[in-house]
């Protein structure tokens, strides 16, 4: 391999992984109010496809640089909404426990009109595990 190769690959790696880099200092900073956002990467994806979209369309990149932070805080606030106000699935952290408040059952009869329904299987290699 040549240096010119390896300059190249160590260029595309820094400049391919700024986007995950930013998001994961966006979830520790998250963690550190002490709520733990699992759809970073939700977000990202639906402002890269917004952002996409709308540069195809528009022909401007900063309308849609604009158009993509509007989707990602827009889906940063329904999520909020739900998380906090609406007692939704939430993962509390630092320190605490990662409880997801959900009410549970396991008659399945007992099941009435829900927006998520969640399974739980539970497999052990052996007896003594279980």
């Amino acid at each position: 391999m040549d240096l010119s190769l390896a300059a190249e690959i160590l260029a595309s790696t820094i400049r391919l992984s700024v986007p995950l880099i930013l998001a994961c200092l966006a979830g520790l900073w998250s963690e550190r109010s002490g709520i733990v956002d699992i759809g970073l990467e939700g977000k990202m994806l639906a402002a890269a496809f917004a952002s996409a979209a709308s540069a195809a369309y528009f022909q401007n990149a900063w309308l849609a640089l604009l158009i993509a932070i509007c989707v990602s805080l827009a889906f940063a606030l329904v999520h909020g909404y739900a998380a906090i106000n609406q007692r939704g699935i939430r993962i509390v952290g630092v320190g605490g426990d990662r409880d997801i408040p959900i009410k549970a059952t396991a008659d399945a009869r007992g099941i009435k009109k829900a927006d998520v329904v969640l399974f739980q299987c539970k497999a052990f290699a052996n007896e003594a595990a279980a």
